[in-house]
């Protein structure tokens, strides 16, 4: 008995230091200077084969620059490991690039989607304001694609001058940009690459702003534009060279800072940096995983984001994503998206603040994949919508998005409602289900102030939105439209839709509104 008793402790004792082991052997690696930064791939992987457990890098206070794919792990199969990428107070990572004084040549082809930097790590614009042309776009060479907007007050400038100039024309919901030829003391002229016709309002795209509000019976709003690299700008790029107000500039010209593809890890975790600065690329991100398996998540907590031209946050076919108490300010795209086949993506308590301000149709929070759970966020003078879960029109295959979104605060501030013809675009909803949910539950939010030039609803359940279920949310001030509006349901209207999807079974009760719910069963 007394043997026994020897084996159980001895045993018990074993066990222990087995978990204190699993638990407390960890690899820190610290990260004071750039060369050390720029070795990341290599130094992780490199702990990830000698069969570390538990790698964290912790990066000093201090600037480093990233290079794209800057860290980039493919096919690493140590299910038992987890990676942490951690800052400390004043610890900032921002794209690689080139560094410019004023008047200096310009060295690359122009990205009219760069970042540009002052020495503070503050964003220069290259982009002029909203503008509202004086009168509807017209169409002067239709073969060629040929347009011009009438502006008056623009310094004229053409040839050369115009080599890095462009335009972004709004155009109902979203924004296009084109190659600018000319400006002149009339107005600007552009190439417009997809000139066509809206069968629906009669009218070519380029126009869309105009015929929309014009349809709606509403104040007649002609086309909103912004150029960049204009003469009369205060950063601008002219004949090839630098101009700007500061005398030493950067030029963000890299988009992914992590890349992770077909990894299967215990955990990775990025918190407490802070990210200032990338380039836009439709098709890259600052955080991305494709294809991986973490069983205990993949965890980005603590950051901030700052002047981002791409999403900051994307997967794909990869579950258990949580992306926690991060704060976004003075981003021109969305911040996260979980595209399909992923599971258990979490969006909880971050707070976003004057994101998604680029004039184009890209949510906050985009969640396609099932069991998704957007909770606690704060989203104030956002773009086009805040909060989005399902796909938009054209897919050739179904996709079953299910989960909850709930007990979020959405909202605009003076920011956004003194300009509010210069900041939003047309037809859109706070909270905005799109095409093929299978089930998505919208609870106890609060949104006020959403005010749009038309269309703005609080809560808009689009043609495919699916079983929604809504109830308990609040909604305050959405003049331009329904407080909460259904769809008619029936069988979607997407023409380009291969997999031809039917909905029903919408539900709506108990919502607090000060105007009108629209719920059309069927």
């Amino acid at each position: 008995m007394r043997m026994c008793g020897k084996i159980g402790y001895w045993v018990v004792c074993f066990m222990a230091c087995a978990v204190c082991s699993d638990v407390y052997s960890r690899r820190v690696i610290d990260v004071w200077s750039q060369s050390q930064f720029d070795s990341l791939t290599s130094i992780i992987t490199r702990q990830l084969e000698s069969g570390e457990r538990d790698i964290h890098v912790r990066l000093a206070a201090g600037r480093f620059k990233f290079s794209e794919n800057h860290i980039y792990l493919k096919d690493l199969a140590y299910p038992r490991s987890s990676v942490t990428i951690s800052g400390e107070r004043g610890t900032v990572v921002y794209s690689d690039g080139m560094g410019y004084s004023r008047g200096d040549r310009y060295c690359y082809a122009f990205n009219h989607q760069n970042t540009f930097l002052d020495d503070h790590l503050q964003e220069l614009s290259i982009w002029s304001e909203s503008m509202i042309a004086d009168d509807t776009i017209r169409v002067v060479d239709r073969s060629g694609g040929r347009c011009f907007i009438p502006y008056r007050g623009l310094e004229p400038q053409s040839g050369e001058l115009c080599r890095y100039t462009y335009v972004l024309v709004t155009m109902w919901f979203t924004s296009s940009i084109y190659k600018v030829s000319a400006i002149t003391d009339e107005g600007v002229f552009f190439e417009c690459t997809d000139l066509n016709d809206d069968n629906w309002l009669k009218t070519y795209n380029v126009n869309l702003d105009y015929a929309y509000t014009k349809h709606c019976r509403v104040r007649i709003q002609m086309p909103r534009f912004r150029v960049c690299n204009m003469l009369s700008a205060p950063n601008s790029i002219a004949d090839g060279r630098i101009e700007s107000e500061k005398d030493r500039l950067h030029e963000c010209r890299n988009t992914t800072f992590v890349s992770l593809e077909g990894c299967k890890l215990r955990t990775f975790n990025i918190d407490g940096i802070c990210f200032n600065g990338n380039a836009n690329n439709w098709n890259k991100y600052l955080i991305e995983a494709s294809d991986c398996k973490f069983t205990k998540g993949l965890n980005i907590t603590g950051n901030s984001f700052r002047y981002l031209k791409s999403l900051a946050v994307c997967v794909t076919a990869t579950d258990n994503l949580t992306f926690q108490e991060n704060k976004a300010i003075f981003c021109s795209s969305g911040i996260v998206r979980s595209n399909n086949d992923c599971k258990n993506s979490n969006v909880l308590n971050n707070r976003f603040e004057q994101c998604g301000t680029g004039m184009t149709n890209i949510p906050l929070v985009q969640t396609i994949g099932t069991d998704f759970l957007v909770k606690g966020n704060v989203l104030s003078d956002f773009g086009y919508s805040g909060l989005n879960s399902g796909v938009f029109w054209g897919h050739e295959m179904t996709y079953k998005c299910s989960g909850i979104i709930e007990e979020n605060e959405l909202y605009y501030t003076d920011i956004t409602l003194d300009n509010i013809e210069k900041r939003t675009l047309i037809d859109s909803g706070a909270i905005y289900v799109s095409t093929q949910n299978h089930k998505t539950v919208i609870r106890n939010n609060y949104i006020h102030d959403y005010i749009g030039i038309w269309d703005y609803r609080g809560i808009y359940m689009d043609d495919g939105a699916n079983n929604c279920h809504v109830y308990g949310n609040k909604v305050r001030n959405t003049p331009t439209s329904y407080s909460i509006q259904f769809s008619s349901q029936g069988k979607e209207s997407d023409p380009n839709n291969k997999a031809p999807y039917f909905y029903r079974g919408n539900m709506e009760a108990d919502n607090d509104c000060d105007g009108k719910i629209y719920l059309k069963q069927k």
